[in-house]
């Protein structure tokens, strides 16, 4: 019978006496039990056996039972006494107080008071000592140089045996490699199963008291600069309640006040601005807290008279420091004012001559209001005389394909008009088989004709392509390249020669760039290589056709891609005309003069030069 530790389960004394265990169903493992049992029959004690154990409500929680054999009734270990204690909550706050051990930055060890060995060290202490938890733990921190200043040590013990724990303490601890942290640290005692522990929470300090080095070195060396300034000089600290106001040597000897008497006193208080809507600006822009470069104010000296001053102010951050620097320019305002005094004398001189001018830029804008009607007429004149060549280039480009097309679609319909008289008669075979191929010679040459209308108004529609509608993104031009080669490579009867790297990424428009590369390809499949009539009539082994397509890096971190062949050339009367409209050497026979006037309005959108191929 097992009724104190069914108590536990939630189940009443009453309900337990007299009832087996297992009736109840409180084990959740019950391999756990028969482990126990097995266990209890041999050593007759167990202590602290973490178990799962069931309640009544069907809740499962964590306990540590203990149990004892014991001899009742004259029979030999013939009862058990078993004690469950409930320690879920326990263990929950060890597991939560294990997570906050493990993963603080601060550096957390536990360690025997009677040895001080170390018993368990978390990962923060393990990175800062650069030895491992299993190289830590069963030895001091005396064993592995863990203090710079043994005289450290024995202070805090001394402490922690007195107060039973120390806030704040200072030390310099060494890590394995000999280096030397600057720490602070708190340290207390507790017990746990009658033995006396230390804990230490530490953190080291060492960059932050070397920026607190380095601050106190820049202020000590600001204040030098600052009390060594040949300039008047002021600052304060926006922030400050007492609105206190540091003012250099200089400034005094300038506006001839006392530092002894006057160092505490506002500025306003020393009569210092001879307009007081000069104070309520002052007051303003420090309050501001944004920089001032130009402000230039009328000031009395501390014996009456008056000074003319340049302020600039500068706000030093994170400490909202106002810097206010101060410029004497007494001497070159009342210089200024002299010379403004001696351009009032000529104005009256300037007024008579500006008449004159007037009278003379009178007769000049009406000259040039005639030039410009002239030059905007030529303009007009010379827009109208390209929109002609352009529909004269288009119309006759279109006028042939679609004269074509209208005649084969005349001869086919009376074709097609005999044909229906004739089948209200009997037809033999072979008339039939006649307008069949008739029919489908027709339409071949009609559809001809018009697929080359379409390719011609497509490329007057991409001269004229709205730019707006290309997409910019990141792309591999080599992978381009392959794009643009597969297209015109069916076409091609020479070889195509490529080396880009597979490195080269470019953030540009693919669409325009592959449109210029075939079209260039294009260009010399249709004008490379034909005969040349300037070659020579004498029989000579050329090399084999070829068309290269290279790019690479320049010097200015851009990327040069040349398009290339090794056929007859461009003769040279035309080169000043290729990127005109329209302008082909092969009328006629696949060249629509568009081509290389496509790639120069594309490559020149953004400014960018065109080079002659």
């Amino acid at each position: 019978m097992m009724s104190t530790r069914l108590a536990e389960s939630g189940h009443t004394r009453a309900a337990a006496i007299g009832h087996a265990v297992s009736e109840f169903n409180i084990w959740a493992n019950p391999e756990q039990r028969a482990a126990l049992v097995a266990r209890l029959m041999q050593e007759t004690r167990i202590t602290d056996a973490l178990v799962q154990l069931r309640r009544k409500d069907g809740e499962i929680r964590d306990f540590k039972v203990s149990a004892t054999l014991v001899s009742l009734e004259l029979e030999k270990n013939s009862h058990a006494v078993w004690i469950a204690r409930d320690v879920t909550e326990e263990l929950a706050l060890h597991e939560k107080f294990a997570a906050a051990f493990r993963l603080t930055p601060d550096l957390i060890t536990i360690s025997r008071a009677a040895d001080g060995n170390y018993v368990e060290v978390n990962p923060a202490f393990e990175h800062f000592s650069g030895y491992t938890r299993a190289e830590l733990v069963g030895r001091s921190s005396t064993e592995i140089g863990l203090w710079h200043e043994a005289e450290q040590r024995g202070a805090l013990m001394q402490s922690i045996a007195a107060n039973k724990e120390v806030s704040d303490f200072y030390a310099q601890l060494r890590d394995k490699n000999g280096l030397v942290h600057d720490c602070l640290g708190y340290c207390t005692v507790f017990e746990s199963h009658g033995e006396a522990y230390l804990i230490a929470i530490i953190r080291d300090v060492t960059e932050t008291r070397k920026a607190e080095r380095a601050l106190r070195e820049s202020e000590a060396r600001f204040a030098n600069l600052f009390e060594m300034s040949p300039l008047p000089t002021s600052y304060t600290f926006s922030g400050d309640p007492q609105k206190r106001n540091y003012r250099n040597a200089t400034f005094y000897s300038t506006f001839g006040f006392s530092r002894e008497h006057d160092a505490h006193k506002p500025i306003a208080d020393l009569g210092f601005w001879v307009h007081p809507e000069d104070a309520i600006t002052a007051r303003d822009l420090w309050r501001s807290g944004k920089p001032v470069n130009n402000w230039i104010v009328e000031v009395r000296h501390a014996q009456g008279h008056h000074l003319w001053i340049f302020g600039r102010i500068i706000v030093q951050e994170p400490r909202n420091m106002i810097v206010t620097t101060l410029f004497d320019i007494t001497e070159q305002y009342l210089a200024r004012q002299k010379i403004e005094e001696l351009n009032v004398s000529l104005e009256a001189r300037v007024l008579e001559r500006t008449t004159q001018l007037q009278v003379a830029n009178a007769e000049l804008s009406q000259t040039l209001a005639s030039l410009e009607e002239a030059r905007d007429h030529l303009v007009h004149s010379e827009k109208l005389a390209s929109l002609g060549a352009l529909v004269a280039g288009v119309a006759h480009e279109l006028n042939t394909p679609i004269g074509n097309g209208l005649m084969v679609a005349s001869v086919l319909e009376d074709k097609a008009r005999e044909f229906a008289a004739l089948s209200l008669q009997a037809m033999s075979r072979s008339r039939l088989n006649q307008f069949v191929s008739e029919a489908q010679m027709a339409a071949e040459l009609l559809v001809r004709s018009l697929t080359r209308s379409a390719a011609l108004v497509t490329s007057f529609k991409q001269i004229a392509a709205d730019q707006t509608s290309a997409q910019r993104r990141q792309f591999q031009l080599s992978s381009l390249v392959d794009e643009v080669i597969l297209t015109v490579a069916p076409a091609a009867d020479c070889q195509l020669l490529v080396a880009v790297s597979s490195d080269i990424v470019l953030d540009s428009y693919p669409g325009a760039l592959h449109q210029v590369l075939s079209n260039l390809i294009n260009n010399a499949l249709i004008h490379a290589f034909v005969a040349c009539p300037h070659a020579s009539t004498k029989p000579v082994e050329l090399p084999p056709a070829c068309i290269y397509l290279t790019a690479s890096n320049t010097a200015l971190g851009q990327i040069e891609i040349n398009v290339a062949d090794n056929g007859c050339g461009i003769a040279e009367q035309h080169l000043s005309h290729i990127y005109d409209p329209f302008f082909t050497t092969q009328l006629g026979q696949g060249g629509s003069g568009l081509g290389l006037y496509i790639v120069h309005n594309i490559v020149s959108h953004d400014n960018r030069p065109c080079r002659h191929p």
